[in-house]
């Protein structure tokens, strides 16, 4: 299975950097370019009819303790984490170019959401892939590492690309165990399907080991407990997102 069809699932793997118009020259931007314009309206009540899921209730404000910004199960996410990856961002050439261009105060909420989001989903997979023994070797790491590095031309371009997007070293090593989970995941649940069973059905376009993967990231994402802090907004569990404070009706 590529990782295109699993971002689409997570949206939030790539809206920090797509909120940026981050450049496409990477192998973790190519693979997750189809999530730009993913819209929570892209997960309607059918979609989780289709795959034995309940719409979950709407979600509310949660006035979480002070230095909190979203807790998942039991696992906390320090506001500080979170401003710190957003004072990488926006001060990275091409956030500080957009900021200066549209609505300041409307477009921080949205990138605190987006990166908030990314957190979240962070643990919500790796939470997950404990729970079905799947760990993330750090020689694996180091090789999609590797991978990004050529296909961005060598480690001192991949350095200067992620630069430009406000991206620490530390950041990229956490976005690839993520990835690197998520190919464990795959292959744990589709390890007994049959090599008919990896090719996409002509009528639905999808393959029955994307549905297996597809069925459990739904699952995953209505079972955490996810809360967030009123400031940043709500989670919504049917979209893999944080909703900024602003647009909750």
């Amino acid at each position: 299975m590529s990782l295109r069809r699993l971002a689409i699932l997570l949206a939030a793997l790539a809206l920090a950097l797509a909120a940026c118009e981050a450049e496409e020259d990477g192998v973790i931007e190519e693979d997750l370019d189809d999530a730009q314009e993913l819209d929570a309206d892209d997960f309607d009540e059918d979609d989780l009819e289709d795959l034995g899921l309940e719409q979950p209730e709407p979600p509310e404000p949660v006035d979480l303790p002070d230095g909190l910004a979203a807790v998942v199960d039991d696992e906390e996410i320090a506001e500080g984490t979170l401003e710190e990856r957003f004072e990488a961002v926006v001060a990275a050439p091409e956030v500080a170019e957009q900021l200066e261009s549209e609505d300041t105060e409307a477009l921080e909420e949205q990138l605190k959401a987006q990166i908030l989001s990314r957190l979240i989903l962070d643990r919500i997979v790796a939470i997950g892939a404990e729970e079905l023994g799947v760990d993330a070797s750090e020689e694996a790491i180091a090789e999609r590492e590797a991978e990004e590095a050529e296909a961005a031309g060598g480690e001192e371009a991949l350095a200067e690309q992620l630069e430009r997007q406000g991206v620490s070293a530390e950041q990229l090593e956490e976005e690839l165990r993520t990835i690197v989970l998520l190919d464990g995941i795959e292959e744990e649940l589709t390890a007994d399907l049959a090599e008919e069973d990896f090719e996409a059905d002509e009528e639905m376009g999808i393959s029955p080991a994307d549905m297996a993967v597809q069925e459990w990231l739904f699952e995953q994402l209505s079972a955490r407990e996810v809360e967030v802090d009123e400031a940043y907004g709500v989670w919504s569990a049917e979209s893999g997102q944080v909703i900024p404070a602003s647009q909750i009706g």
